[in-house]
């Protein structure tokens, strides 16, 4: 009887746990999502207002300096990438930041993107997100564990309010802290804050990138083999944007000026490059490029590589913003230019291109498959997933966040005796030399 009492007792805890969360995790998300609105509102009426000037960015230069010297002044814990801090929050901080977070964040992130900064509005919106929920949790009095459980709710509400994604926004905020491992205790109250989120930017008409491309696909172990090859193309390309944009940033932290006078540099450097590549398509956050070529328009077959520039260049400077819409710009315009040399479907490479990127950039291969199935269709995510895993196995222990928990976490895919060859002809090479 003592332990009939005990079960029973034991699953009325879980019962109302489910419940707390469900309710926390939905409030989280709407929050998160009537944020996302006001921050894409701005951005967009922004957008629409100084690009009927032709050089606006010439103001990007000012533009950085202003965003980096607001962000020292008011809000240290706002700057770069707002998807990293989150993550930092959660791994040294137990969760805190500061409140002043949201007002500064977005202040920041809209002044670098509108005047050309090639920057994202996830990572933002997954700070914004974090935010909310900290706020919330400051109300209830939260212990460390659950103030984290709940900043996961603020990053999968971010992705998945932007990017019209639910699922894979669950996914992403489980598999960016937990690397290699999925934490199942976390996962119902980001999913229920990420389709909370999710509803209420739908509901406000804010503008996804669905595209279902079911018709592209082949049935045929030639298609598999393409899929694989196209991978390995993604994965090395994922290598280069991360060496890149991590070069970059350690010669600007190596820099001793004042900080503000970083992103002044980065912007003027920025500014000639447009000038001279005439690279206007590169500035800001992209997705016109990015529907596109999901469309079926061939792109410059170098915007990759000019969109790893600008968008390197912009954050390692110390401008404003995220960096997942740069990689599904990136992504999408890698595929382009595999599609065009081997003479195959623009739309489907672009599509495949943009989640095995994102997949092999932030080690996230789960939410990468979630994404594809459900940005463009059931048959798209079971074929393209040979892409976004190995692009993912690729890259190793290379992540474009710096998350030191992937050297741990993310084992080599490697069989020791090939490895073992081929550390001693390295060996015995470089000893001739």
């Amino acid at each position: 009887m003592n332990n009939f009492l005990k079960n029973f007792a034991n699953q009325l805890i879980v019962i109302f746990t489910i419940l707390k969360w469900f309710v926390l995790s939905a409030f989280s998300g709407g929050a998160t999502g009537i944020a996302i609105v006001l921050f894409l509102t701005l951005l967009q009426k922004g957008e629409t207002k100084l690009f009927e000037f032709q050089y606006y960015y010439f103001f990007l230069p000012i533009a950085l300096f202003l965003s980096i010297l607001i962000i020292r002044k008011f809000s240290p814990q706002s700057e770069g990438q707002g998807t990293e801090k989150v993550i930092e929050a959660i791994r040294k901080n137990n969760g805190k930041i500061d409140l002043k977070v949201f007002p500064i964040k977005l202040l920041a992130t809209l002044m670098t993107i509108l005047f050309g900064g090639s920057a994202g509005k996830v990572g933002p919106s997954a700070q914004l997100g974090a935010s909310f929920s900290l706020l919330i949790a400051k109300f209830i009095k939260f212990n460390d564990e659950d103030r984290k459980r709940f900043l996961l709710c603020g990053i999968s509400a971010g992705f998945a309010g932007v990017l019209g994604t639910p699922l894979a926004g669950a996914f992403f905020a489980s598999e960016l802290i937990y690397i290699g491992k999925l934490s199942y205790k976390n996962f119902l109250p980001s999913l229920i804050s990420a389709y909370t989120s999710f509803l209420v930017t739908s509901h406000f008409g804010i503008n996804f990138i669905f595209h279902p491309i079911n018709n592209e696909i082949e049935f045929s172990f030639i298609f598999i083999l393409k899929m694989f090859l196209f991978g390995f193309f993604i994965g090395f390309v994922a290598i280069l944007f991360i060496l890149i944009y991590k070069k970059l940033k350690k010669l600007f932290e190596n820099l001793k000026i004042f900080p503000p006078l970083k992103g002044l540099i980065g912007g003027i450097i920025i500014v000639i490059f447009v000038l001279i590549f005439d690279g206007r398509r590169y500035l800001g956050i992209g997705d016109n490029v990015v529907m596109v070529s999901l469309l079926g328009e061939e792109l410059p077959k170098m915007s990759f590589l000019k969109k790893i520039f600008t968008t390197s260049m912009t954050l390692s400077s110390g401008g404003s913003g995220g960096i997942v819409s740069p990689i599904l710009f990136i992504g999408a315009s890698a595929g382009n230019l595999w599609a065009q040399l081997f003479n195959e479907s623009i739309t489907l490479y672009s599509a495949i291109g943009i989640t095995a990127f994102l997949s092999a950039c932030t080690n996230a291969p789960l939410a990468a498959i979630i994404l594809t199935i459900e940005l463009f269709g059931l048959q798209a995510g079971t074929y393209g997933a040979v892409a976004v895993i190995i692009s993912y196995l690729v890259v190793g222990h290379l992540s474009i966040y710096q998350i030191e928990s992937v050297e741990k976490n993310k084992v080599y895919f490697a069989d020791e005796k090939i490895q073992n060859s081929i550390y001693s002809f390295l060996e015995k090479f470089f000893k001739k030399k």
